[in-house]
């Protein structure tokens, strides 16, 4: 089976941001949709080329599991509502991405981003069938564990210091002179010394908390994202959607108002 390569998934994300950014400001600049169709026609192409990275992932022997994962992006299937489509051929390419997005956003298992510490997430299966992962989080496991080991070591070895370092300066007499400023005697420089001992604590690589082990495996997941899946996801930007919804809206309000000053 054909699989597309993280350079011409790379490139092909790219190009899309590229698109987006510059359509966007061509079709709706200064808060004003300037051209409702050529906009509308701009979100078609976005969201049939988020379907094909979509289906190109799927088919990947990896990825399998995402046919089973909703994609749930907010307002999208609202934007539909609203897109001017003046040709046949349009009204036909929306409705065929209605369709596909409206399956899988009926699927019961959640989409990427949501839910992400729960058993049936699709960064936990993947983490969990991959091998290198699984080896990955041991070293990591190991390491920390071996990390406090070395911290107790360090906190206990601060604390017999700062102990020796206190009964020395109560075997001495405080020889302070007052009229000599920013001077002190042996005793109290010790005890200064042992109130200055410091032990810095780091935080932990990993969570521990109660389902430790699926927040452990989405860590690495995340971390290790296959090139498609991390663009793909990318893409499922909802501001962009959430734009273009409200330009949409706008125009639709604009065509209703000019109607209606036309029956008068």
């Amino acid at each position: 089976m054909n699989r597309c390569s993280n350079n011409e998934c790379l490139w092909s994300c790219i190009w899309l941001k590229d698109y987006q950014h510059t359509a966007v400001k061509f079709y709706y600049s200064e808060n004003k949709s300037t051209d409702p169709i050529g906009y509308s026609r701009f979100s078609l192409t976005s969201l049939t080329i988020i379907r094909l990275m979509h289906e190109k992932s799927c088919e990947d022997n990896r990825f399998e599991r995402l046919k089973l994962h909703a994609i749930r992006i907010p307002y999208l299937l609202d934007l539909f509502e609203f897109l001017v489509l003046p040709n046949r051929d349009d009204m036909i390419r929306a409705r065929d991405l209605y369709d596909y997005f409206r399956k899988f956003n009926d699927k019961s298992y959640s989409d990427l981003l949501s839910n992400i510490e729960a058993k049936n997430t699709f960064g936990i299966y993947f983490a969990d069938q991959s091998s290198e992962m699984n080896e990955a989080l041991q070293e990591i496991q190991d390491q920390v564990e071996q990390d406090k080991k070395d911290k107790i070591e360090e906190v206990d070895n601060g604390k017999e210091k700062y102990e020796q370092l206190m009964k020395k300066a109560y075997e001495l007499k405080c020889e302070c002179a007052l009229n000599l400023y920013f001077r002190k005697c042996e005793r109290c420089t010790t005890i200064k010394d042992a109130n200055n001992l410091k032990v810095h604590i780091d935080e932990c690589p990993i969570p521990s908390q109660t389902n430790g082990l699926y927040q452990k495996m989405y860590i690495l997941y995340d971390i290790n994202y296959y090139e498609p899946i991390t663009r793909y996801e990318f893409d499922m930007d909802s501001t962009t959607l959430l734009d273009e919804t409200t330009a949409a809206e706008e125009h639709m309000d604009e065509m209703n108002s000019n109607k209606w000053q036309g029956g008068q």
